[in-house]
């Protein structure tokens, strides 16, 4: 029963995080008109995905762990990819964003929610054989992953614009890297991918999977808590160089935010300077005083 939890848990945050960040985007550059594709491409991912888990436990087909495990890879890679494209032209207008942005928003639905759905569909089963509860509890974990999406669209809105680019932009590198490395993983359970499958480390002890706070850290970063070597020289392969540009591109933008003030300040020290220079050229004569028309003129 704790794992339908879990499973909802695990698939709503995968789903929801990238879809905040994708919202947040729209809102704080000022590209409103993707917020309407974000949200199409979000609801025709869980459409699509609540569909097929549907067919594929209620009708003749079945998907294979191997063929699961290679969609779900391709589409973590393809959301990757779509993100970083969105992420080098933030500054720049671009025709297609509304399109891009809606299909990274429909991927990463796709990318968990198929396991996710699967889930549904084996709980709605055991529902109508008159067990209803494994059906309510992965309904408990989507709605339990809706509490900190929201708290961070919410966060992620209204932060100052100073504050946005340090802490939202290392929060988005982050779940992006997860995403990429948590794709290739399932790449490699779906033999696509070659490569070592050692361990780099277990940290199964203190992040146990089976947990809130694994499937917590799973759904919103990716964590796994004993990833291959592959996924963690991804990661970092990923993770560090996109830090770094970011962080040069915050510095460079801060920068030249200064220098804006500075330029601002000297001008307005000039033309105050420039008036009272006027003033000092030109010394403001007092007016003449009319005769006195009552005064007896001298005879």
């Amino acid at each position: 029963m704790f794992e339908n939890y879990l499973a909802g848990l695990r698939g709503g945050l995968a789903a929801g995080v990238v879809a905040c960040l994708l919202l947040a985007y729209g809102v704080r550059s000022g590209r409103r008109d993707v917020l309407r594709p974000v949200r199409a491409g979000t609801g025709a991912g869980a459409a699509l995905v609540l569909g097929l888990g549907w067919a594929f436990t209620f009708g003749p087909a079945e998907l294979t762990p191997r063929a699961r495990e290679t969609l779900g890879g391709m589409a973590a890679v393809a959301v990757v990819a779509l993100l970083t494209w969105a992420g080098l032209r933030a500054r720049r207008p671009a025709r297609h964003a509304g399109a891009v942005l809606a299909a990274a928003a429909f991927l990463s639905v796709v990318r968990e929610g198929l396991d996710t759905a699967l889930f549904v569909g084996a709980s709605v089963r055991a529902s109508l054989d008159g067990s209803h509860g494994p059906l309510l509890v992965v309904l408990l974990g989507l709605l339990t992953a809706l509490v900190p999406v929201l708290l961070l669209y919410r966060g992620a809105v209204r932060v100052r614009s100073a504050q946005l680019l340090p802490r939202v932009g290392v929060l988005s590198v982050l779940v992006v890297a997860g995403v990429l490395a948590h794709g290739v993983f399932r790449l490699q359970e779906g033999d696509v991918l070659g490569g070592p499958r050692g361990t780099a480390f277990d940290v199964g002890t203190l992040v146990p999977p089976d947990s809130w706070y694994g499937a917590f850290l799973a759904g919103a970063l990716g964590f796994r808590p004993d990833p291959t070597t592959v996924q963690v020289t991804v990661w970092l392969l990923y993770a560090v160089p996109v830090l770094i540009l970011l962080v040069r591109r915050w510095r460079r933008g801060e920068q030249q935010f200064r220098n804006k003030d500075d330029r601002t300040a000297s001008g307005s020290n000039s033309r105050a300077y420039d008036r009272r220079s006027s003033v000092d050229r030109h010394p403001r004569i007092p007016p003449c005083e009319p005769p006195d028309s009552g005064r007896a003129l001298p005879r």
